[in-house]
């Protein structure tokens, strides 16, 4: 990372962190597309299904236990139950068997789901659709719900700013689990494997 980009990045900080909430939303939310934030569940579902519709073939990669593996030894949670609130093709709890318990929540769109009184109280273990990863986030957030989310590697230098602008309105602390390159892999609808480059990006409150 040079220095140039150093400095935008420390300076961006500091401007989001000297604002109230209202502010850094104002601000945050001009220019933005996916990363805007919405606080009307209704305008994220929306956005999210368009998202969908353009990225729908990249959008339908599934987790590989090796994504997975290493991060839950490292952090203790084998074994461990955790919930996944994305149907996908409904494969993930079988595929994670041997490492973990994923409990389902149903049939239904996300922004729905996550709603619900009955949400499991576990955290969330995911691979969310990469288009609309920011409006997952921000459900989950508002919610103040912990999670652990497969997401592309350039969120953790590109969209840092993003990360700290949410840490400011929705609270809570991130962090960012660099996975290895032979861990970084995604199962195709077609049952072949593609490499993709992503991390883990773990918030808790």
């Amino acid at each position: 990372m040079t220095k140039a980009i150093s400095f935008v990045i420390l300076y961006i900080y500091d401007l989001i962190f000297r604002q109230s909430k209202d502010e850094i939303i104002k601000r945050f939310n001009k220019g933005k597309s996916s990363s805007r934030i919405l606080h009307d569940n209704d305008a994220r579902k929306k956005a999210a299904a368009l998202l969908f519709k353009n990225n729908k073939r990249s959008d339908e990669y599934y987790t590989d236990p090796v994504s997975w593996t290493r991060y839950l030894t490292e952090r203790g949670w084998l074994g461990k139950k955790f919930c996944d609130p994305f149907l996908g093709d409904g494969g993930l709890a079988q595929r994670l068997k041997n490492i973990c318990k994923i409990v389902t929540m149903g049939k239904g769109d996300f922004f729905d789901l996550i709603q619900r009184k009955n949400t499991p109280k576990c955290r969330v273990l995911a691979n969310p659709p990469f288009s609309s990863k920011f409006l997952v986030m921000q459900s989950l957030l508002e919610i103040k719900k912990p999670f652990s989310l497969i997401l592309p590697f350039q969120v953790r230098f590109t969209s840092l700013a993003v990360l700290q602008a949410y840490q400011k309105i929705y609270g809570g602390r991130f962090n960012c689990f660099v996975l290895k390159s032979y861990e970084q892999v995604f199962s195709l609808p077609d049952g072949k494997k593609k490499p993709i480059g992503v991390f883990i990006l773990e918030w808790d409150f």
